[in-house]
């Protein structure tokens, strides 16, 4: 039974992390960054006190790590990244919502006059209209309406330069690390000696989370870090996690990329087993079911090879959900 409780909580092997089409892990840590926004939205003590507005970097590393795992996934498969196709789901999945918002505003400000500053966002409106409302929203220190579109602009950024440069320029490219440390050094160099030093400390951000995708996708770094993956190691990084969160730091950019830091070593964390998935594919029964069945399983009922780098157990076990439904691919 104990040998039974540790494997449900082993850290994932690379066959298995590489087979996932979901991480359900990062639906807990993105429901943590949800709560720690809305808190700080209250501006209320002892609310406030909690910082909350870090959720926002927290979306950030989880938008770097996601993308490029998606993209390394896709390019693992098909042998190149689908660079249209990809720019087209992103752009039905953010700017619909982002125009309806922005007309929204127009109405509630400009027609209605329901917010101070409605002459910022009427000088400022072609930049809301061309995706680039973080320019003024910083340059007028977040006094505008719609200020909180600013991360938008950043991430939409992000997703027009990133797959250029890690996919197409450095398609299955060894350098594609040091590309990345170097852009890291540029960033947080800007963020630095620039006054924009929230825009380059949110692209610093975003690149943690894209330095983490690729170095979990090399087998031996993914082996290296799966330590992280152990229970009491999981919680001593959250630990961390609030003991940073909470430190005399916060407000500075040093705090801000600190904080991102501990947020990417705890979405490493995160990659381990459940119990409740492991419940539903016990290793053995699986082994039973699939030796003694009069009628051999078929790729047509669902269940994948094994020639993926896993057994039929290993794969289907964690595709399944919790609730025995099969998952869509994550997106941001």
């Amino acid at each position: 039974m104990q040998h039974g409780q540790e494997e449900l909580t082993s850290p994932l092997s690379y066959a298995v992390f590489r087979g996932r089409s979901r991480m359900p892990a990062l639906d807990g840590v993105r429901a943590c960054a949800i709560l720690g926004v809305l808190l700080h939205h209250t501006r209320h003590d002892p609310l406030g006190r909690l910082h909350g507005f870090r959720g926002v970097w927290l979306f950030f590393v989880l938008s770097g790590f996601l993308i490029t795992t998606l993209a390394l996934r896709e390019e693992d498969k098909t042998g190149a990244l689908n660079v249209r196709a990809f720019a087209i789901r992103r752009v039905f999945r953010i700017m619909p919502l982002f125009y309806l918002a922005l007309l929204a505003y127009v109405i509630w400000v400009c027609l209605f006059g329901m917010e101070q500053n409605q002459v910022l966002l009427q000088q400022h409106l072609l930049s809301y209209l061309l995706y680039c409302p973080e320019f003024p929203i910083f340059h007028h220190q977040f006094r505008m309406p719609f200020a909180q579109a600013w991360s938008l602009g950043i991430e939409e950024k992000f997703y027009l330069l990133w797959p250029l440069l890690a996919f197409v320029c450095l398609a299955r490219s060894k350098h594609r690390i040091g590309v990345t440390l170097i852009l890291l050094a540029c960033t947080a160099y800007l963020t630095a000696t620039t006054g924009l030093a929230q825009m380059w400390g949110s692209y610093t951000d975003i690149l943690i989370g894209c330095l983490l995708a690729l170095v979990m996708n090399e087998r031996k770094a993914y082996e290296q870090l799966r330590i992280l993956g152990r229970p009491e190691l999981t919680w001593a990084v959250l630990a961390l996690l609030v003991a940073v969160a909470l430190n005399r730091l916060t407000g500075t950019q040093l705090g801000e990329r600190l904080f991102s830091l501990v947020g990417a070593a705890a979405r490493r964390c995160g990659t381990r087993r459940t119990a409740c998935r492991e419940a539903l594919f016990d290793r053995e029964v699986r082994r039973l079911v699939v030796e003694r069945c009069v009628e051999p399983v078929s790729d047509q009922h669902g269940f994948p090879s094994a020639t993926d780098g896993g057994s039929p157990a290993d794969t289907d076990r964690d595709r399944i959900t919790c609730h025995g439904a099969w998952p869509v691919t994550q997106k941001t």
